[in-house]
């Protein structure tokens, strides 16, 4: 890899394995700190948190379709065509959080009800979705530029609004859930409101930085009248598949922690332990997956297809080394990790063995992620990627992690057999990969 796009690698990745570190630790904080008041409120968040995630997939899937046409327009240097996107972007995404807030606030009850009907995760769990749900607004703005500025090469704006939002939100989980300094002892629904306000400021940051640096972010009202039939046909053409693999996913994923759910609520406890120590895991491997995709979309943009074909095939080997590395050092730690939690031993046992099968799975997820999500998805090469994501989640992963259900065994199985989704992948992404069809300018 030449110097100068090690340089560009480095400065792009860097700042998102930061941001990805702030976010994880916000997470964290989050499950370590209302682990301190019980297992039934962590199962609470952790299920609530999974309409948060399907919202947030959605909404990424837009913008990351957005971010393929950015990415190379920016290559071109073609700013109006960025606006345009843009513009889309931001229409979808708050219509999208719109609805879902909506349902949030309204119908929490019957939203929890399809992961679980165990009476005291729900009675828990619905005061904090009716606090978090206008959060989804501020997420949607804060997922649409920050995939805008990382598109464009920036990513140091949305490392500085998270650490805004890291101190904000473990500052107020501290105050708001146990009462302290006078404040209301909340528990839950603390978290909730320490989130929503923590959100808030993010895009505030956001907003206040990119107008200081002048940066040629913001739209004006003729941007969105400019939207035109051409324009979504041309969106929708590349971007449908990219929104269609993000919402198949996210389902995915849900219908799996529904099944989590069934195998018990000490199940999804554990689960919920284990996630949250698993996104810092996958820190670098963000980082550098998602930098492929922002350096390998520029240089596609510009014609440069041998350039792109050798920087992807050195960083798929980078991440995949990267994944071994963290996985040896996550199954050997994982007994010590899950001792903070003011838990049953036996669902510190259970913890440690998912977070053993993650570690598993760790190097396997990484050529998926930098493949998928950095690699083909830069080239617009989405409707095999959608294919590959459908027959993975749905036809392998979903199927054997309800036979594990089915079956009675423990979580940590039930788990393995949810992995095989990524042998799936593997063998699909890499034989699109060597085979160079991806590689196309948009």
């Amino acid at each position: 890899m030449k110097t100068n796009l090690k340089k560009q690698m480095l400065s792009i990745a860097l700042p998102i394995m930061l941001q990805s570190l702030i976010l994880s630790l916000i997470n964290l904080t989050d499950v370590f700190m209302i682990g301190r008041v019980g297992e039934v409120e962590i199962a609470s968040v952790g299920l609530s948190n999974q309409i948060l995630f399907v919202f947030m997939l959605f909404c990424m899937g837009i913008n990351n379709a957005g971010a393929i046409f950015i990415a190379q327009y920016f290559g071109r240097n073609d700013k109006s065509k960025i606006k345009n996107i843009l513009a889309i972007s931001v229409s979808l995404s708050l219509i999208l959080a719109s609805t879902f807030a909506l349902l949030a606030y309204f119908i929490p009850d019957k939203l929890m009800a399809i992961y679980t009907n165990d009476i005291r995760v729900i009675n828990v769990a619905v005061p904090y979705l009716k606090i978090v749900a206008i959060s989804y607004i501020f997420t949607a703005f804060t997922i649409v530029y920050s995939t805008l500025l990382r598109s464009m090469g920036n990513t140091k704006m949305a490392m500085y609004a998270s650490i805004v939002t890291l101190i904000i939100n473990i500052t107020l989980n501290y105050l708001l859930i146990f009462g302290n300094f006078g404040f209301p002892k909340m528990g839950v629904a603390g978290a909730g409101l320490a989130t929503t306000i923590a959100r808030l400021f993010e895009i505030c940051t956001i907003v206040f930085i990119s107008f200081k640096k002048d940066y040629d972010i913001f739209l004006k009202l003729k941007h969105f009248k400019d939207i035109s039939l051409s324009h979504l046909k041309e969106f929708f053409k590349t971007g449908l598949p990219v929104i269609g693999s993000h919402v198949i996913w996210s389902l995915g994923t849900t219908t799996l922690f529904m099944i989590y759910a069934r195998v018990g609520t000490d199940a999804v406890t554990a689960m919920n332990i284990s996630g949250s120590l698993e996104r810092i895991a996958f820190i670098s491997i963000v980082g550098v997956g998602s930098a492929v995709g922002v350096i390998v979309g520029q240089e596609l943009g510009r014609g440069n297809y041998e350039n792109a074909y050798k920087l992807s095939k050195n960083m798929l080997k980078l991440n995949a080394f990267l994944g071994f590395i963290v996985a040896i050092i996550l199954f050997v730690s994982a007994e010590f990790l899950v001792k903070f939690y003011n838990i049953p031993d036996e669902i510190k046992l259970l913890s440690a063995n998912v977070i053993r099968i993650f570690a598993i799975s760790l190097p396997l997820k990484a050529l998926n992620f930098t493949n998928m999500v950095g690699i083909l998805r830069s080239g617009g090469d989405t409707r095999y990627i959608f294919i590959v994501d459908l027959i993975g989640m749905w036809l392998a992963g979903i199927p054997m992690a309800f036979l594990g259900y089915k079956l009675a065994y423990p979580i940590y199985i039930v788990f393995l057999m949810a992995l095989s989704e990524e042998l799936v992948k593997v063998t699909g992404s890499m034989t699109r990969f060597v085979s160079k069809k991806w590689i196309k300018s948009l």
